[in-house]
């Protein structure tokens, strides 16, 4: 298998890093996400649209005590998809609603409200931020601990952060 050699601060999209890293300072270990609409510098165009969402790992210490606050204050929802994901995601348009179409100028701004409001409340919580949090590739779980050996997108390189980076971004 060869090894992605990219960060993976690279492959998180910018409007919803500042949260990834928050969630992760919070000892709430992210697996995947998206913030759901394409955006301007976006690297590599999305081809799924329309849901901002954080996989969570359902196996992280007292994680359901860990987001109470953060599902009060976000307004975000979550469902338990198996032992280990929990899907996390913002609110988003009634499937009838005018501006449920990617091509409405509209169409983002659920989305980037959601995930303001996320990062808000992980604002309120920044005094139980650790020193520093490592936010491993989603795609690990797959190969590491599932033994997929065929699984076909390689992890990229685990990202260290900091209370710092979440502040600078």
């Amino acid at each position: 298998m060869k090894a992605n050699d990219s960060c993976l601060s690279d492959h998180i999209d910018e409007p919803i890093k500042k949260a990834i890293v928050g969630l992760n300072l919070l000892g709430i270990k992210t697996l995947m996400s998206c913030c759901g609409f394409s955006y301007t510098d976006e690297k590599v165009p999305k081809k799924h649209l329309g849901k901002a969402y954080v996989y969570l790992d359902a196996r992280s210490p007292y994680i359901e005590h860990k987001l109470i606050t953060l599902l009060r204050d976000s307004k975000w929802m979550m469902c338990f998809v198996s032992d280990v994901f929990i899907d996390f995601y913002a609110p988003r348009w009634e499937p009838k609603h005018e501006w449920n179409d990617p091509s409405c100028p509209h169409f983002y701004e659920i989305f980037a409200l959601g995930i303001n409001n996320l990062t808000k409340a992980i604002d309120k919580q920044k005094d139980n931020f650790s020193d520093t949090a490592i936010i491993e590739d989603g795609n690990s779980l797959y190969i590491n601990d599932m033994g997929i050996k065929h699984w076909q997108y390689k992890p990229a390189k685990s990202w260290i952060v900091s209370p710092e980076i979440y502040n600078s971004l």
